[in-house]
């Protein structure tokens, strides 16, 4: 692309170093490992650059996890467990660590309410619509906003565009995975740049 690229390594004596300060900036608890290597590098970014593009929503749209190869056995199971790209406590762990924990809040709750409106669709669907309310919209986005806040860098994430979503929603499941590829439609339009 004609690009000068920096490259710097994250120790791990900077990554835990850095705990302390990132759990400050996030003004929340958060159990996302990767946004604090984030955040270490948007810190670094801002020495280069004031604005900064970053790729998030690119994966819950057109199918850039790993997981979603098992859409079929995940989803397609009298009960599904999927509930997200990310972990989740388990009912005990919530019981033991909820100052009050309500049931109606509980996981079985919301993953039956959250499946019932996706009943119709195709797997890989469910589990992207799913990813893009919760993982999406409830943590990256989150990450990403406190992290461009606490590093002043200004971070643009140009896929999250209606009209990529548009292409992204409409493009059937054969084009965004199979078995060796993902994000298979976002790669061939790459292609030619």
């Amino acid at each position: 692309l004609g690009r000068d690229f920096v490259k710097y390594t994250v120790t791990p004596k900077e990554y835990f170093a850095s705990v302390k300060q990132f759990m400050y900036d996030m003004e929340s608890p958060t159990g996302d490992a990767s946004s604090l290597v984030f955040a270490i590098c948007c810190k670094e970014v801002v020495k280069h650059s004031k604005i900064c593009y970053s790729g998030e929503g690119s994966d819950e749209w057109f199918g850039g996890y790993n997981i979603y190869r098992k859409a079929e056995e995940y989803m397609n199971v009298p009960s599904p467990l999927f509930c997200g790209n990310t972990y989740i406590m388990h009912t005990p762990e919530q019981k033991r660590l909820l100052k009050r924990y309500h049931e109606e809040y509980s996981m079985a709750n919301f993953r039956k309410n959250l499946y019932a409106d996706l009943k119709m669709y195709e797997p890989l669907t469910r589990m992207l619509d799913i990813d893009q309310r919760i993982f999406l919209e409830g943590s990256i986005f989150h990450n990403v906003r406190r992290i461009s806040d606490s590093s002043g860098l200004d971070i643009r994430t140009p896929y999250v565009d209606m009209r990529i979503y548009d292409v992204a929603l409409h493009a059937p499941a054969k084009f965004k995975i199979n078995g060796e590829n993902n994000k298979i439609v976002l790669r061939k339009a790459a292609e030619r740049v």
